[in-house]
């Protein structure tokens, strides 16, 4: 999309005085391209896609704005159509949800498959892995991990019957969901799972959390880059028969767009194993329980990895 300034009318005299080549390269040098970075309805989106804006603005001659969508698919559909040209997707997601495939375990062969199919079918460039995984986690608080010696999710069978869990209701239904987390580990609670909810809901994640925390529930399925974990001391048990499938973050980028701004690809090539889990709760927590706004915390986190 190309943006134009629009300019008033100049009278006679004025005419007279810039002439045409003046006007025109008035006009030329008002001319910029805006690209617009896409987010799905969450606030680690809204951080990386405001971050993406602002490498594009500060390190390219392209402008950048940003755009929400509610679900991946309204994302991922808006980037095929060129509506927006860019947004941080996940290879989990994008492997199973988008492309229809079974999971898979191993991340590189996971990343290197939906690179292949997006680059082949949909004209899309997979850019370099961020440098993190926003994978589901089981969580417990640490008075609970201490009491029961948790420390993997195989440990919970073992109090299964103590225990409340507690799960947005979108967490039912995924393939990679509770269903299977039940058959992978073997486990029947005595106690009837809590439902909140919606996950791409900043009130359904809190509720979860708040009742985690005041003893409504004792564990819950969160995200392993969620701001509360640290906040709050909690602990993500870890997935030792590895259920959850790798959720690799990395920009998206149309292949047009490349080739008609290869500084883009660059920049955004440049973020590659530059964002850590620590790093991202860190600017999720900054929104989630700080107050900041996401391009706060964007501005924040470019700072910390040396790209401020």
């Amino acid at each position: 999309m190309v943006k134009r300034r629009t300019f008033l009318k100049l009278g006679a005299a004025g005419m007279a005085v810039a002439g045409a080549g003046g006007l025109l390269g008035a006009c030329n040098r008002d001319e910029a391209e805006t690209l617009t970075v896409g987010s799905k309805s969450f606030q680690e989106q809204y951080i990386l896609a405001a971050l993406l804006a602002k490498l594009i603005e500060r390190d390219t001659d392209a402008e950048a704005t940003t755009k929400r969508f509610e679900t991946t698919f309204a994302c991922h559909d808006a980037l095929k159509q060129g509506a927006i040209q860019s947004y941080v997707e996940y290879t989990g997601t994008a492997y199973a949800a988008v492309l229809g495939h079974y999971p898979e375990m191993d991340p590189d062969k996971v990343y290197q498959h939906v690179a292949r199919e997006y680059a082949d079918d949909k004209g899309i460039l997979w850019l370099p892995r961020l440098g993190f995984q926003n994978k589901y986690a089981v969580i417990v608080r640490a008075d609970t991990a201490d009491k029961h010696g948790l420390s993997a999710i195989s440990d919970i069978g073992k109090v299964q019957d103590e225990l409340r869990p507690g799960f947005v209701f979108e967490f039912y239904d995924r393939a990679d969901g509770y269903p299977g987390l039940i058959q992978q580990y073997e486990l029947s609670f005595d106690k009837e799972p809590v439902s909140f909810g919606p996950e791409q809901d900043e009130a359904g994640m809190e509720e979860m959390y708040s009742a985690l925390l005041g003893g409504d529930v004792d564990l819950v399925v969160g995200h392993s880059t969620d701001g509360f974990i640290d906040a709050h001391d909690l602990v993500m048990l870890d997935d030792d028969r590895d259920y959850f499938p790798p959720y690799d973050a990395a920009p998206l980028l149309r292949a047009d767009t490349a080739e008609d701004h290869p500084k883009v690809k660059e920049v955004l090539t440049a973020l590659g194993g530059k964002i850590d889990v620590a790093a991202m709760r860190r600017a999720n927590r900054a929104v989630d329980l700080e107050g900041k706004t996401a391009e706060a915390a964007a501005e924040a986190l470019l700072s910390e990895i040396g790209l401020g």
